[in-house]
């Protein structure tokens, strides 16, 4: 059967630019209206497509989301670690993956919320967005801890030092997307320099060895030891 005179035949895209349609849309919506507040119906519409097609790739709401969250925190490693590993000063690759992040906040800002902004009703899937930020944390962290010549990790407690440097990068970080969000007028830079202020000067400190610790003297006076 030929086409319509002076129509165009309606192209049937592929799986795989079907499935990022999806993904993209999903983006959006779950970032927009949470997850409880996100229906396929939602996702299928802002797509151009039918909520059948929706299924022919994900099995329920619950998987789609799963997905896109580990597909952003891939995306987020991808800035980040690509800066850390370059050929340069520590400081040089430390400022560089903290202006990464924040630009990925600054030109994903759905996928940021969705993956670190918003959650969802459910206990497992509410537990499987903290599992995947946690990856993420980690990921840096390792990466910041055990670069040559680094002395973060020396001494005892070492898996207990680098879960709490984890703990300390992605509050610090998560915390400050969180404030820009709100305020996006704040230009990107300001909030590089000073997330840099909050975390390399410290970093830098941990790298050489130096650990703080409170005299035990009269007035208790904090002291800076190596």
């Amino acid at each position: 059967m030929s086409a319509v005179k002076g129509s165009e035949p309606r192209r049937r895209l592929r799986g795989a630019v079907r499935r990022e349609r999806i993904l993209d849309a999903a983006t959006r919506v779950f970032a927009e209206k949470g997850y409880d507040g996100t229906s396929l119906g939602d996702i299928a519409q802002l797509a151009g497509i039918t909520r059948p097609v929706v299924y022919d790739h994900f099995a329920s709401k619950e998987e789609l989301h799963l997905q896109l969250l580990e597909r952003e925190r891939d995306r987020i490693l991808e800035h980040v670690t690509v800066q850390l590993v370059a050929e340069d000063t520590p400081e040089q690759r430390v400022f560089r993956a903290l202006d990464a992040y924040f630009f990925y906040v600054e030109t994903h800002p759905y996928a940021w919320r969705m993956l670190f902004r918003e959650t969802s009703g459910k206990s497992a899937m509410a537990s499987a967005q903290r599992r995947i930020q946690s990856q993420a944390h980690v990921a840096v962290a390792t990466m910041l801890a055990k670069e040559r010549g680094s002395k973060i990790l020396a001494g005892r407690a070492k898996d207990l030092r680098l879960e709490l440097l984890a703990a300390l990068w992605g509050s610090a970080t998560n915390g400050l997307a969180r404030w820009w969000y709100d305020r996006p007028e704040v230009p990107r830079k300001e909030i590089v320099a000073t997330a840099m202020d909050a975390l390399w000067l410290g970093v830098e400190r941990l790298r050489e060895g130096e650990r703080w610790r409170l005299r035990a003297t009269h007035g208790g006076r904090a002291s800076r030891t190596r």
